[in-house]
């Protein structure tokens, strides 16, 4: 049907994005090139495979039935590369990784140095983004995420326990008083992580053992912890954060622990994990980052 075995797995990459620049950002290529490899294909399969639209791209009929078969043989394709590179005695290629934004720049970046002088043939690409990552659509090999439960389709290995700690400025708490107990919280100001919200619910174990909300409110709602961070260290009320994300700044003395007989949950989850798609041939690459991983926080959590 077609001479080009390359043709058919951009053509599958379109069908799965929707876009010719998407796929062609992917690849880095323009997506003019993308354009006619799928012209190319058309004309050796002889028929129409995209309706294309102002609003991108979707298969016609004979397209669907062609993707359909091309996205076998793309697992296929792709299970033999895993096979080999299983076979291989050392990890080598790039290694696609995605963390949190805080997380990444305080706890991977620092991590990354000796992992390459161990592996120097794995080259590293980072996405720090606090925005929800597809690993399938976007290729990533690992990601680390900080969750309660992970979607099934991800294979993870935990990392380390999350605990929340609420903190202020020493000059805060001098210039407002110290929290005696968690009802205090509601006559502080409080720096809450969300959206479009004046106030939110913070959660704790009581005396009973019991999972316990208390509202509270504050002048400052942002969708970042380095800046809840940053806005605590300024004197500006009780945050709460992960204690990752504060540990410095605790040990130092720029911050201060708030009830820390009270054990509080966050609202990100109590897991670390690194979470990769299910794959009977994990690569090298992704294998030795995750056990450097697990080597580098069952260090830091002794």
């Amino acid at each position: 049907m077609t001479n080009s075995l390359d043709d058919l797995m951009v053509f599958v990459r379109v069908v799965e994005l929707r876009s010719f620049t998407a796929v062609g950002e992917t690849l880095g290529i323009p997506g003019s090139a993308i354009s006619k490899q799928i012209k190319r294909l058309e004309k050796n399969v002889g028929a129409r495979l995209l309706n294309r639209t102002t609003h991108g791209v979707s298969p016609t009929e004979v397209g669907r039935a062609i993707f359909d078969h091309a996205y076998n043989i793309m697992m296929e394709s792709k299970a033999i590369d895993s096979l080999v590179s299983g076979f291989k005695n050392e990890p080598v290629g790039l290694l696609h990784v995605a963390a949190p934004v805080a997380f990444g720049n305080d706890h991977i970046i620092p991590l990354i140095p000796e992992f390459q002088r161990r592996y120097p043939e794995v080259r590293i690409s980072l996405d720090l983004s606090n925005q929800y990552v597809d690993v399938a659509e976007n290729g990533i090999d690992l990601v680390i995420r900080i969750a309660n439960d992970l979607k099934p389709n991800l294979m993870a290995r935990p990392l380390a326990s999350v605990r929340y700690v609420p903190c202020a400025s020493p000059a805060y708490l001098a210039r407002n008083g110290v929290p005696q107990s968690p009802a205090d919280l509601q006559q502080h100001q409080c720096l809450i992580y969300g959206r479009l919200r004046t106030q939110d619910t913070w959660h704790f174990i009581d005396t009973a053992g019991d999972r316990t909300g208390i509202r509270v409110s504050g002048p400052v709602v942002v969708n970042s912890t380095q800046s809840l961070r940053l806005l605590a260290l300024q004197d500006q009320g009780i945050t709460l954060l992960p204690s990752f994300s504060v540990a410095a700044d605790l040990n130092e003395g720029r911050l201060r622990r708030v009830l820390p007989a009270v054990e509080f949950q966050g609202q990100f989850g109590d897991t670390l994990y690194a979470a990769y798609l299910p794959n009977p041939f994990l690569s090298p690459k992704v294998r030795v980052f995750i056990d450097y991983l697990v080597e580098k926080f069952a260090t830091e959590n002794d």
